[in-house]
């Protein structure tokens, strides 16, 4: 895989798609209760994450359009 740019929101949602696979899998009785008790943990964690994320990239924001405000520009390196 090449070194794409990926939104943090996009990865956490890819995780809880896989989670949501896990809990909608059918699997043997014997693990079934510890595995979707698993995937709800791991579900609830990454909704988490994602708002979490998703308040990180708003305060980066306002950072960033307060410093230009300030007269600030930022110029890019090319890769």
């Amino acid at each position: 895989m090449k070194n794409e740019r990926r939104y943090i929101c996009t990865v956490h949602g890819e995780i809880e798609d896989l989670a949501d696979e896990i809990l909608n899998a059918e699997l043997p009785a014997g693990y079934r209760r510890e595995v979707r008790n698993a995937a709800r943990k791991i579900k609830k964690l990454a909704e988490e994450a994602r708002d979490s994320g998703q308040a990180m990239e708003d305060r980066l924001q306002d950072y960033y359009d307060a410093v230009e405000g300030l007269g600030f520009v930022r110029f890019k390196e090319s890769s």
